[in-house]
């Protein structure tokens, strides 16, 4: 279930990523920030400059954050240390979103 508690935090990749990897590492303490519980998910957006991708979280450890790349029609792409990673509103979390609010769940 989609899962909006995590709107609006911020980070930044600590480790270069490849188009392929799907564990994010993120700086010391900054985990807690994209904890998702068991079966649930949330989106972040990666973003370099004009390079962006949108990935599904679904799974954090301390500060490591496995993600579903290529989510919402964006393409795998490989990030530099340092790349930004936000959770922001995108077209499929805001969809996920209102569906769960009209089906009456919590979201």
């Amino acid at each position: 279930m989609i899962n909006v508690i995590n709107m609006f935090q911020h980070s930044k990749l600590v480790t270069a990523i490849d188009a392929n990897q799907t564990t994010l590492q993120l700086p010391f303490g900054d985990g807690k920030k994209f904890k998702v519980p068991v079966g649930d998910h949330f989106y972040v957006t990666m973003r370099a400059g004009t390079i962006f991708e949108h990935v599904k979280v679904i799974g954090a450890t301390q500060d490591t954050i496995m993600v579903v790349r290529g989510q919402d029609n964006t393409t795998k792409q490989s990030f530099n240390a340092g790349t930004c990673v936000d959770v922001i509103w995108n077209h499929l979390q805001l969809c996920e979103y209102v569906k769960a609010c009209a089906n009456g769940t919590d979201a």
